[in-house]
């Protein structure tokens, strides 16, 4: 989108002007909004760190889940890299999904999505909205699914 301040001057929607040199550059509506893609300033890890910490949280997850089936009313299982905890009356499924791409384990439950990202400085991957890692946060929504506060992952 070009907009066009007089014969002189025109300004671009993303606040490029074409204009001669001695007019200075107006501010457009769009060049107020900040731009999200500048804002990220953490370097996100390399994608065979992802694959080998990913690969050793989701096993050690599913270790946890498998030792806490009998007294749980669910089920563990993994197929393709991706952690299926399947409750016995059959009303709910959670799905724990490695996103390469993005560099984020997918956690989809109790209709909703978690997307939990690699936290350096606790060597886990953290929900950034309330800090869980993947343990913390698979008990919560289990306990929550369940409506038993008793359950604990090990």
């Amino acid at each position: 989108m070009i907009f066009h301040l007089d014969r002189s001057q025109t300004v671009s929607s993303f606040g490029v002007a074409e204009r001669p040199a001695f007019l200075p550059l107006l501010p457009t509506p769009y060049s107020l909004i900040p731009n999200p893609y500048f804002l990220y300033t953490e370097t996100m890890i390399d994608e065979a760190t992802f694959r080998r910490e990913s690969d050793s949280a989701l096993d050690a997850l599913e270790q946890s889940l498998i030792a806490a089936e009998e007294t749980g009313g669910f089920e563990t299982e993994k197929k393709n890299g991706v952690l299926n905890v399947l409750f016995e009356d059959g009303a709910a499924k959670f799905v724990f999904t490695p996103n390469t791409p993005v560099r984020q384990v997918w956690i989809s439950a109790l209709s909703t999505s978690f997307k939990l990202e690699w936290n350096e400085t606790a060597c886990a991957f953290t929900l950034p909205k309330t800090g869980e890692d993947l343990r913390a946060l698979t008990e919560r929504l289990l306990r929550e699914q369940l409506s038993d506060g008793s359950i604990t992952l090990s």
